[in-house]
Protein backbone atom coordinates (compact mmCIF):
# COMPACT_ATOMS: atom_id res chain seq x y z
CA UNK A 1 0.00 0.00 0.00
CA UNK A 2 0.83 4.00 0.09
CA UNK A 3 2.70 4.64 3.00
CA UNK A 4 3.00 3.05 6.06
CA UNK A 5 0.71 1.73 7.69
CA UNK A 6 0.01 4.47 10.59
CA UNK A 7 0.18 6.83 7.54
CA UNK A 8 -3.16 4.73 6.34
CA UNK A 9 -4.81 4.90 9.65
CA UNK A 10 -4.36 8.08 9.94
CA UNK A 11 -5.69 9.29 6.43
CA UNK A 12 -8.13 6.92 6.64
CA UNK A 13 -9.55 8.67 9.93
CA UNK A 14 -8.94 12.15 8.71
CA UNK A 15 -10.70 11.42 5.41
CA UNK A 16 -13.81 9.38 7.93
CA UNK A 17 -13.65 13.21 9.88
CA UNK A 18 -13.28 15.33 7.25
CA UNK A 19 -16.21 13.95 5.19
CA UNK A 20 -18.48 14.39 8.15
CA UNK A 21 -17.49 17.81 8.64
CA UNK A 22 -17.78 18.83 5.16
CA UNK A 23 -21.02 17.41 4.50
CA UNK A 24 -22.65 17.12 7.42
CA UNK A 25 -26.56 17.67 6.36
CA UNK A 26 -26.12 14.69 3.97
CA UNK A 27 -24.25 12.45 5.99
CA UNK A 28 -26.29 12.52 9.01
CA UNK A 29 -30.17 12.68 6.61
CA UNK A 30 -28.90 9.83 4.79
CA UNK A 31 -27.94 7.95 8.50
CA UNK A 32 -31.44 8.66 10.24
CA UNK A 33 -32.90 7.46 6.88
CA UNK A 34 -31.09 4.02 7.22
CA UNK A 35 -31.96 3.65 10.46
CA UNK A 36 -35.29 3.87 10.66
CA UNK A 37 -35.13 1.79 7.69
CA UNK A 38 -33.41 -0.84 9.92
CA UNK A 39 -35.21 -0.50 12.28
CA UNK A 40 -38.57 -1.06 10.34
CA UNK A 41 -36.94 -4.12 8.31
CA UNK A 42 -36.05 -5.84 11.32
CA UNK A 43 -39.63 -5.58 13.09
CA UNK A 44 -41.45 -7.38 9.92
CA UNK A 45 -40.17 -10.67 8.02
CA UNK A 46 -40.79 -9.16 4.31
CA UNK A 47 -38.53 -6.53 5.69
CA UNK A 48 -35.32 -9.04 6.47
CA UNK A 49 -35.27 -9.50 2.55
CA UNK A 50 -34.91 -5.67 1.78
CA UNK A 51 -32.55 -4.70 4.60
CA UNK A 52 -29.67 -6.17 2.37
CA UNK A 53 -30.22 -4.02 -0.53
CA UNK A 54 -30.44 -0.85 1.97
CA UNK A 55 -27.03 -1.95 3.68
CA UNK A 56 -25.57 -1.96 0.90
CA UNK A 57 -27.36 1.37 -0.73
CA UNK A 58 -26.30 2.90 2.63
CA UNK A 59 -22.83 1.62 2.11
CA UNK A 60 -22.78 2.90 -1.57
CA UNK A 61 -23.77 6.43 -0.29
CA UNK A 62 -21.12 6.85 1.87
CA UNK A 63 -18.16 5.46 -0.65
CA UNK A 64 -19.78 7.97 -3.09
CA UNK A 65 -19.63 10.82 -0.34
CA UNK A 66 -16.20 10.53 0.09
CA UNK A 67 -15.12 10.46 -3.41
CA UNK A 68 -16.46 13.39 -3.59
CA UNK A 69 -19.90 12.58 -5.99
CA UNK A 70 -23.05 14.17 -6.11
CA UNK A 71 -26.14 12.28 -4.59
CA UNK A 72 -29.57 12.95 -3.53
CA UNK A 73 -30.49 12.67 0.29
CA UNK A 74 -31.95 9.41 0.56
CA UNK A 75 -31.44 8.22 -2.87
CA UNK A 76 -29.38 5.28 -1.53
CA UNK A 77 -32.83 3.34 -0.57
CA UNK A 78 -33.46 3.28 -4.63
CA UNK A 79 -30.29 2.50 -5.48
CA UNK A 80 -29.89 -1.05 -3.81
CA UNK A 81 -32.81 -2.17 -5.77
CA UNK A 82 -31.49 -0.81 -9.12
CA UNK A 83 -30.38 -3.45 -11.77
CA UNK A 84 -31.45 -6.01 -9.82
CA UNK A 85 -28.72 -5.88 -7.65
CA UNK A 86 -31.00 -6.20 -4.30
CA UNK A 87 -30.66 -10.11 -5.42
CA UNK A 88 -26.73 -10.18 -5.32
CA UNK A 89 -27.02 -8.08 -1.50
CA UNK A 90 -29.93 -10.44 -0.17
CA UNK A 91 -27.38 -13.21 -1.54
CA UNK A 92 -24.37 -11.59 0.34
CA UNK A 93 -26.68 -10.69 3.71
CA UNK A 94 -27.44 -14.05 4.01
CA UNK A 95 -24.03 -16.07 3.65
CA UNK A 96 -22.77 -12.75 5.86
CA UNK A 97 -25.12 -13.71 8.60
CA UNK A 98 -25.07 -17.63 8.73
CA UNK A 99 -21.06 -17.30 8.49
CA UNK A 100 -20.19 -14.58 11.50
CA UNK A 101 -23.19 -15.65 13.66
CA UNK A 102 -22.45 -19.62 13.08
CA UNK A 103 -18.60 -18.56 13.53
CA UNK A 104 -19.30 -16.55 16.95
CA UNK A 105 -21.62 -19.32 18.62
CA UNK A 106 -18.70 -22.28 17.54
CA UNK A 107 -16.06 -20.32 18.18
CA UNK A 108 -15.50 -16.20 19.41
CA UNK A 109 -12.20 -16.44 16.73
CA UNK A 110 -13.45 -17.92 13.66
CA UNK A 111 -16.46 -15.17 13.56
CA UNK A 112 -14.34 -12.40 14.44
CA UNK A 113 -11.99 -13.14 11.72
CA UNK A 114 -14.69 -13.27 9.62
CA UNK A 115 -16.03 -10.28 10.41
CA UNK A 116 -12.32 -9.10 9.32
CA UNK A 117 -11.84 -10.85 5.93
CA UNK A 118 -15.39 -10.28 4.87
CA UNK A 119 -15.07 -5.76 6.13
CA UNK A 120 -15.48 -5.20 2.03
CA UNK A 121 -17.61 -7.43 0.89
CA UNK A 122 -20.75 -5.16 0.63
CA UNK A 123 -18.48 -2.13 -1.00
CA UNK A 124 -17.61 -4.66 -3.46
CA UNK A 125 -20.52 -5.99 -4.35
CA UNK A 126 -21.41 -2.28 -4.81
CA UNK A 127 -18.43 -0.69 -6.33
CA UNK A 128 -17.47 -3.39 -8.70
CA UNK A 129 -21.08 -5.03 -9.17
CA UNK A 130 -19.11 -8.34 -8.73
CA UNK A 131 -20.99 -11.40 -7.72
CA UNK A 132 -21.84 -13.08 -4.23
CA UNK A 133 -18.96 -15.23 -4.17
CA UNK A 134 -16.29 -13.20 -6.18
CA UNK A 135 -17.24 -10.17 -3.30
CA UNK A 136 -16.50 -12.57 -0.63
CA UNK A 137 -13.22 -13.53 -2.47
CA UNK A 138 -11.98 -10.21 -3.58
CA UNK A 139 -12.16 -9.19 0.18
CA UNK A 140 -10.57 -11.96 1.78
CA UNK A 141 -7.64 -11.26 -0.91
CA UNK A 142 -8.04 -7.49 -0.09
CA UNK A 143 -7.53 -8.28 3.39
CA UNK A 144 -4.90 -10.81 3.48
CA UNK A 145 -2.27 -8.47 1.06
CA UNK A 146 0.76 -6.79 2.57
CA UNK A 147 -0.25 -5.28 5.82
CA UNK A 148 -4.02 -5.02 5.40
CA UNK A 149 -4.96 -7.68 7.57
CA UNK A 150 -3.65 -6.13 10.76
CA UNK A 151 -5.21 -3.02 9.73
CA UNK A 152 -8.35 -4.26 9.81
CA UNK A 153 -8.20 -5.67 12.77
CA UNK A 154 -6.74 -2.89 14.29
CA UNK A 155 -9.92 -0.91 13.07
CA UNK A 156 -12.32 -3.43 14.35
CA UNK A 157 -10.84 -4.05 17.75
CA UNK A 158 -10.79 -0.10 18.37
CA UNK A 159 -14.63 0.14 17.04
CA UNK A 160 -15.79 -2.90 19.10
CA UNK A 161 -13.57 -1.52 22.87
CA UNK A 162 -15.27 1.60 22.27
CA UNK A 163 -18.92 0.55 21.39
CA UNK A 164 -18.99 -1.96 24.76
CA UNK A 165 -17.77 0.79 26.37
CA UNK A 166 -20.74 3.21 25.15
CA UNK A 167 -23.50 0.57 25.05
CA UNK A 168 -22.26 0.89 29.36
CA UNK A 169 -24.06 4.51 29.28
CA UNK A 170 -27.36 3.29 28.15
CA UNK A 171 -28.39 7.25 27.08
CA UNK A 172 -25.47 7.45 25.02
CA UNK A 173 -26.30 4.57 23.03
CA UNK A 174 -28.66 5.75 20.39
CA UNK A 175 -26.70 9.33 19.89
CA UNK A 176 -23.49 7.04 19.45
CA UNK A 177 -25.06 4.82 16.80
CA UNK A 178 -26.33 7.74 14.53
CA UNK A 179 -22.37 9.19 14.79
CA UNK A 180 -20.87 5.96 14.74
CA UNK A 181 -22.44 4.34 12.14
CA UNK A 182 -21.48 7.00 9.20
CA UNK A 183 -18.30 7.80 10.47
CA UNK A 184 -16.38 3.38 10.87
CA UNK A 185 -18.41 3.65 6.86
CA UNK A 186 -16.38 5.90 5.82
CA UNK A 187 -13.52 4.34 7.72
CA UNK A 188 -14.15 1.41 5.96
CA UNK A 189 -14.59 3.00 2.88
CA UNK A 190 -11.00 5.09 3.07
CA UNK A 191 -8.99 1.65 3.66
CA UNK A 192 -10.48 -0.02 0.36
CA UNK A 193 -9.79 2.90 -1.73
CA UNK A 194 -6.31 3.16 -0.41
CA UNK A 195 -5.65 -0.56 0.10
CA UNK A 196 -6.94 -0.46 -3.83
CA UNK A 197 -4.37 2.45 -4.60
CA UNK A 198 -1.49 0.72 -3.84
CA UNK A 199 0.92 -0.04 -6.77
CA UNK A 200 0.74 -3.99 -5.49
CA UNK A 201 -3.17 -3.83 -5.33
CA UNK A 202 -4.69 -5.58 -8.51
CA UNK A 203 -7.88 -7.12 -6.78
CA UNK A 204 -11.02 -5.72 -8.24
CA UNK A 205 -9.55 -3.57 -10.72
CA UNK A 206 -10.11 -5.32 -13.96
CA UNK A 207 -14.00 -5.08 -12.79
CA UNK A 208 -14.35 -1.01 -13.39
Amino acid sequence: MNGSPDDVLKVAFRQAYTVCRDKPFLIFANTVLFLVAVIICVVTVVGLFVMPAIVGGYVESMLRALRGQDQAIGHFIRAGFADGRWRHLLGIGVLYSIGTVCGFILLVIPGFYLSIVWMFVWIYAVDKKTGVIESFSLSRKLVHTDSNFSLVTLVMIFSLIVSLAVARIRPLTLLWAFLATPYFTLLTCSLYEQFLASPTRLIGRSSN
